[in-house]
């Protein structure tokens, strides 16, 4: 697997693009595939808003 690839499948999961997506781009036939080239990092995971952080508020 190539670094360039990695990079590119995470930067563009970072900036919204769907694995679905990412998977025909790569021309993979299993996402199983794709989820190898996409690393998610700690900042990205903070990010995240549950839904529940609404109503709790």
């Amino acid at each position: 697997m190539d670094f360039q690839s990695h990079c590119f499948a995470t930067h563009l999961l970072e900036q919204g693009t769907q694995t679905v997506i990412l998977q025909k781009m790569f021309g993979h036939k299993s996402i199983r595939t794709t989820a190898r080239y996409i690393h998610i990092s700690n900042d990205a995971i903070s990010k995240v808003v549950s839904p529940a952080d609404a109503v709790l508020q």
